[in-house]
């Protein structure tokens, strides 16, 4: 009786009704509607395996192009350079095969303009010397056309060199045999110009600054960091360059032993702007602010290894390949930084595919006498795992059915007794 007494009152009546709707959106609020192939996750900080590179290798260049991931070229173990080029869909966690790079080259330059992949310098094997010989080729790949097409080559051939866009030019520098130099390269006018010279690295016999080497862009300025001499002790620089006003000035150097072997930055879109650099031959991982102009520790890299390719896609860290002493990689890991607000692709790992191109030519690698080095212990970490979709699709759904039953229970009565009432009134 005493809720038919209330249904005169309007105002309890219209309560009633939305009460059950309120309890559905408390305990199932908007987003989980959503429908999407990827999900978002509160891990951070953290890597995550991929599947695997078709093509053991190391020493590739990475680049992103319409949220792809490019893998091209690159040395095999045992001998052989590459000119492989293969695609990562992040979406499907799958790798094919695409139009091979012309030119068969490792440690090469790579950056990218206007959807089209530039790949610049590297190393080849000569056959006729029987020497390895830097080269100043410059090739483009068109993602869209599966193509690939010559371009002006560099005025000095070299290797190992960091390459970054920045106010509409490709930036070359260091390398080896040249670690100081730096070029700029008009994708527009396929030309040429020098620019100002990275400070203070030295030449020597053994050209290490060529070798620990870093760099990325952020805001359009290009953050160089890597060893300059190593005449009586190892010195690290962390250089800024400004492409508009073609200076260079002194940043923070860390204040860990660091031997520079990756670099690439967080935009700020969808995490905090950093620039994230591996260590050379270890799972060293630093992260640099340049707006406090300090670094700080990061999460080790799962397994140790150098030569890696490296690229950024919606602010995360793609880390393919790579080397470890003798032995090349096929690993691919995903870094999450802190502070992720983006939507990370969860879906399982398969079987690496290719698209029944033919195996790529490789050139015979001679062999090389390296110097010994204590093999590093295997790590134990375990990866921190992601929560399948699945269990959490079922969770949600199960919710979601139980509070409408529930607001059904409240609300069929409720406007029964009502109907009841106005029919008797």
């Amino acid at each position: 009786m005493l809720l038919v007494k209330c249904l005169h009152n309007r105002t309890t009546i219209m309560l009633l009704l939305i009460i059950p709707a309120l309890i559905v959106m408390m305990v199932c609020p908007l987003p989980c509607f959503a429908q999407s192939n990827g999900s978002i996750i509160t891990a951070e900080n953290i890597w995550l395996p991929k599947a695997a590179m078709p093509t053991s290798r190391a020493g590739p260049g990475a680049a992103v192009v319409d949220g792809k991931i490019y893998s091209i070229g690159g040395e095999i173990r045992g001998g052989g350079i590459l000119g492989i080029n293969e695609m990562y869909d992040p979406t499907l966690d799958r790798w094919t095969t695409k139009a091979s790079m012309p030119t068969n080259r490792s440690q090469i330059g790579i950056a990218v303009y206007e959807g089209k992949i530039f790949c610049i310098g590297g190393c080849i094997y000569n056959f006729t010397s029987k020497q390895w010989e830097d080269t100043a080729v410059v090739e483009a790949y068109d993602p869209a056309t599966n193509t690939w097409e010559t371009k002006t080559t560099m005025p000095t051939a070299r290797s190992r060199l960091q390459t970054n866009l920045a106010l509409g030019k490709i930036y070359v520098m260091g390398g080896d045999p040249d670690q100081s130099l730096n070029y700029a390269y008009d994708p527009v006018t396929d030309s040429w110009v020098v620019k100002a010279p990275i400070p203070n690295v030295v030449t020597e016999g053994f050209n290490r600054a060529a070798i620990y080497a870093a760099s990325a862009m952020l805001d359009d300025k290009i953050y160089w960091i890597g060893v300059t001499s190593f005449t009586y002790s190892m010195n690290l620089a962390n250089q800024m360059y400004d492409p508009a006003t073609d200076t260079w000035s002194q940043r923070a150097i860390p204040s860990w032993h660091l031997l520079p072997s990756a670099g690439a930055a967080i935009t700020g879109e969808f995490a905090a702007k950093k620039i994230h650099v591996i260590g050379q031959n270890s799972q060293e991982h630093y992260a640099y602010d340049p707006a406090s102009d300090s670094w700080a520790k990061s999460t080790p890299l799962t397994d140790p290894r150098h030569d890696v390719g490296i690229t950024v896609l919606n602010d995360t860290i793609y880390v393919v390949g790579g080397r470890y002493f003798y032995s090349t990689s096929t690993s691919v890991h995903q870094y999450i930084p802190s502070g992720y607000r983006g939507i990370i692709y969860d879906v399982p790992a398969p079987e690496p595919t290719q698209t029944g191109q033919p195996t790529p030519t490789t050139t015979p690698k001679p062999t090389m006498t390296l110097t010994p080095q204590t093999p590093q212990p295997t790590p134990t970490t375990t990866p921190t795992k992601i929560p399948e979709p699945s269990t959490s699709e079922a969770s949600t759904q199960t919710i979601i059915i139980a509070a409408i039953i529930t607001g059904i229970a409240i609300v069929a009565p409720t406007l029964s007794l009502w109907k009841h009432h106005q029919k008797h009134k």
